[in-house]
């Protein structure tokens, strides 16, 4: 197989796996609302992290010849990534409800402008352009570890890992390479996107909550399922 076809392979399924599962979606989701200025970073980091866990298995499979127990490392994660996303539902509908916004008009010599401050009941107080830098690290480093643990689960074997196991070590290395450039891209540009719609403060609320619901779903969906 040519290296061009490789890439493409792996452009392709990374693209389809990340936006095709709404466990993914409903992992990046409330995490993007919540931290709208960094959405895309978020996004970045999650699939990062995916594509970290896929590329860990499918090097593990390469140098240990098929003796890599895929199927029990995928059962475990699989229903990891159950908890994890009813976990992340409930902090999201939690914080949703302790959220309230509050415009403040600051008075200018030419102009009075309106600025929303969006306070959290905890008593921080989260603006888009000046919200802590430590939550926001936070969330990419939750992305990460959802991503990851996303990568080691389910699918993730059967667009990512599988069709590494077959390959030689120089052509996985580049179907794998371009199956992680694809869900870092598609993940990224998903989270950025979602953000956008949230055009003002006042409907992080209802977002965040709304998205954490859907989490919560998905999550208790995929315990019964897998």
């Amino acid at each position: 197989m040519s290296a061009l076809a490789l890439v493409a392979a792996g452009l392709a399924a990374g693209s389809v796996h990340v936006v095709s599962g709404p466990d993914h979606l409903a992992a990046v989701l409330p995490l993007a609302v919540a931290d709208r200025e960094r959405a895309a970073r978020v996004g970045f980091r999650w699939g990062l992290g995916h594509g970290a866990g896929v590329v860990a298995l499918g090097a593990l499979g390469q140098l240990l010849a098929g003796s890599v127990p895929i199927e029990a490392v995928s059962a475990v994660s699989e229903r990891l990534v159950g908890v994890l996303l009813v976990l992340l539902g409930v902090w999201a509908i939690r914080r949703s409800r302790l959220i309230t916004v509050h415009a403040h008009g600051h008075a200018h010599p030419d102009t009075d402008h309106v600025h929303a401050h969006v306070h959290v009941a905890d008593g921080t107080v989260e603006e888009p352009q000046h919200a802590a830098s430590g939550q926001h690290a936070t969330h990419r480093h939750s992305a990460f570890g959802f991503g990851l643990v996303h990568g080691a689960a389910g699918a993730g074997h059967l667009f990512g890992v599988l069709p590494s196991l077959v390959l030689s070590p120089s052509h996985a290395a580049i179907y794998l390479a371009a199956y992680v450039g694809s869900a870092v891209v598609s993940m990224t540009v998903f989270a950025a996107a979602a953000a956008a719609l949230v055009r003002g403060p006042g409907r992080v609320p209802a977002v965040l909550g709304a998205s954490g619901a859907l989490s919560v779903v998905v999550g208790l969906g995929w315990l019964v399922v897998v």
